[in-house]
């Protein structure tokens, strides 16, 4: 009965305490083996990344634009700086590296010191990513920077080439200028995006379509608003939408007078007078219908349509 006691203690000892111990240990193993790899896996990645970098910037050195040589020093200087703090951040990888994987009473001796050179790593690891993404980024730039001045030509070109008023050419030939000027001094976030508002200019230069009086079920025609400066006076509106000549509505970018942001929309509200308005509302009320909804006409070539209802021209775009 003793030696049957002394059994059942036994059991219940190593079901109770001694497995769950090696259960524990042999999870933490895994655990510890698998942020091994994973950061094995991470530091390769990241080696391979600043050995393509080292490459793209000496092509970049040698193939860089003299139309943007201060802009290309500074892009190139600023990616120097990064791969070189990657390249220490890698070299105190190597210092903290981990040579084999640990086995269940490595887990239970040296986990914690594992542990700590684990989370070491880690920091350095995160710090060389953030360091190789600003390198590639001004790769990227460096390599966008080469083809920048030929795009802001080629993109004034096609907006003078549509264009059917003079001060739209010269608006653009504005544009180029100061993107170019801003390339001159290194900025070349102001050149990008003065690029982008030629590319603007000229998408708003060949759409073309009618500007309709909105007439839904449900929707306003029009609404008038009170101006802040005048509680006395009252601001009249009617809403309207760009339609293509297949039906399709646009969304244009319409500047509100209100508050003078500009927002891309497919409906907005043109100023008009209170006796239009009226004209409109009666319009509407008669059969539900608006008869007379072409409000203007843009033609290709011009910025903004030609229109047909007497209106200020002052617009909004929340109502």
């Amino acid at each position: 009965m003793l030696l049957a006691a002394l059994i059942v203690v036994y059991l219940v000892y190593q079901l109770a305490v001694v497995a769950p111990q090696k259960r524990s240990r042999q999870k933490a193993a895994q655990a510890i083996n698998l942020r091994i790899d994973r950061q094995g896996d991470q530091i390769s990645v990241a080696k391979e990344r600043l050995v393509r970098l080292n490459q793209s910037l000496i092509k970049a050195k040698e193939a860089g634009s003299p139309k943007a040589s201060v802009a290309t020093t500074g892009l190139v200087d600023r990616a120097e700086r990064d791969m070189s703090a990657a390249r220490e951040k890698v070299q105190a990888l190597e210092k903290l590296g981990i040579k084999t994987r640990v086995d269940v009473n490595q887990a239970a001796e040296k986990g914690d010191s594992v542990t700590g050179r684990l989370d070491q790593r880690k920091e350095l690891i995160s710090a060389l990513g953030v360091h190789l993404d600003n390198a590639e980024k001004a790769a990227t730039a460096l390599d966008e920077l080469k083809i920048l001045p030929e795009k802001l030509i080629h993109q004034r070109d096609r907006v003078i080439s549509e264009a059917q008023q003079k001060d739209v050419g010269r608006q653009a030939e504005t544009l180029y200028t100061d993107a170019m000027t801003a390339l001159g001094r290194g900025d070349v976030a102001a050149a990008q995006h003065g690029y982008a508002l030629l590319q603007q200019l000229y998408d708003q230069l060949v759409q073309e379509y009618q500007l309709r009086i909105v007439s839904r079920e449900g929707v306003r025609s029009g609404v008038w608003r009170v101006p802040q400066n005048n509680p006395n006076a009252r601001n009249y509106y009617v809403i309207v939408e760009a339609v293509t000549a297949d039906g399709k509505r646009l969304a244009v970018p319409v500047t509100s007078e209100e508050d003078g942001k500009t927002q891309t929309v497919k409906e907005w509200g043109l100023r008009v007078k209170a006796s239009v308005f009226e004209q409109i509302k009666r319009d509407k009320m008669d059969n539900g219908i608006i008869d007379n909804n072409v409000f203007g006409l843009k033609k290709r070539g011009y910025l903004q349509p030609r229109y047909l209802i007497p209106t200020t021209g002052g617009a909004i775009t929340q109502w």
